[in-house]
């Protein structure tokens, strides 16, 4: 399936603005052999998490753009069985949890990006076990930054499970601006290993 850019960033602070920028520009300096040459890397240690063996129910983001290739995570989550749900865009920064039984029932979305379908089944967010959360660029003790429209961090308010963002090592950056409403991820996995901030 063919890979979407992202849409504009949505309107945010100069700040944020700035470290989004500066997180694009260095995912593009690094190059696309080395994001790809990553991915496979980053869902190997995933998959080697106790969260995630013992995990009914995953759910996962479709990797866009710099971004690592999911759709590793949701096959092979699909094939061990678990019940496996991706983000539905419904509304400007709100987003609901949709389960799905295979890739064939994704669609273009909101944004162009692949999503469950209006008719799939709609998952609480207190029922997941474990969360893989995109962002722009995240630090070694969890901080992410998103692409600025508030939807993962409504959704993570009520997610009990595990969250987990996969971003290649030579990305990791300290310089995250943080606001209130922000909210770390309690996992982070490189392609050289498996960090837990929190």
């Amino acid at each position: 399936m063919r890979r979407t850019r992202w849409p504009r960033p949505c309107i945010m602070s100069e700040d944020k603005r700035t470290a989004r920028a500066k997180a694009l520009a260095a995912a593009m300096a690094v190059g696309d052999e080395y994001l790809r040459a990553c991915d496979g890397d980053l869902a190997r240690l995933f998959f080697t998490l106790p969260e995630y063996v013992g995990a009914r129910t995953v759910f996962c983001y479709w990797g866009v753009g710099t971004e690592p290739d999911t759709s590793v995570i949701i096959r092979r989550s699909l094939l061990d069985g678990k019940r496996v749900a991706l983000p539905r865009v419904i509304g400007a920064g709100l987003m609901e949890a949709r389960l799905i039984e295979d890739l064939s029932q994704l669609v273009n979305g909101t944004f162009g990006i692949l999503e469950p379908s209006q008719y799939a089944e709609k998952l609480q967010p207190e029922d997941i076990d474990i969360a893989v959360v995109p962002g722009v660029a995240f630090s070694a003790d969890g901080r992410r930054l998103g692409r600025g429209g508030g939807y993962y961090d409504r959704f993570l308010t009520k997610v009990k499970g595990l969250t987990v963002a996969l971003c290649q090592e030579r990305l990791l950056t300290d310089e995250l601006p943080v606001e209130e409403h922000d909210i770390k991820v309690r996992c982070i996995i490189t392609e050289k290993k498996i960090r837990r901030p929190l």
